[in-house]
């Protein structure tokens, strides 16, 4: 696809016949993956922990959500069962 090329120079044909054998392919591959793991940009410390915090106080809130809405079905199943 050529849209799919658009980190060649641009009007240049990509070759689909590589010239490269498998094995400097694989170290072409190696060194690109080590390139971009350089630029990765991992969180704080402190903004890992916020945002855990968040999504346990978020979960819990939920928990108790349902178990309120459990609780008032099944109270209204037994009424409904009784009478």
């Amino acid at each position: 696809f050529e849209s799919l090329l658009a980190c060649h120079e641009p009007g240049k044909k990509r070759n689909r016949i590589s010239k490269m054998s498998k094995l400097e392919e694989a170290t072409q591959y190696l060194k690109e993956v080590k390139l971009e793991t350089k630029k990765v940009v991992y969180p704080k410390r402190r903004d890992t922990l916020v945002t855990t915090y968040a999504v346990l106080v978020f979960v819990l809130v939920l928990a108790v959500i349902l178990a309120v809405f459990d609780w008032g079905l099944s109270v209204l199943t037994k009424m409904m069962i009784n009478s």
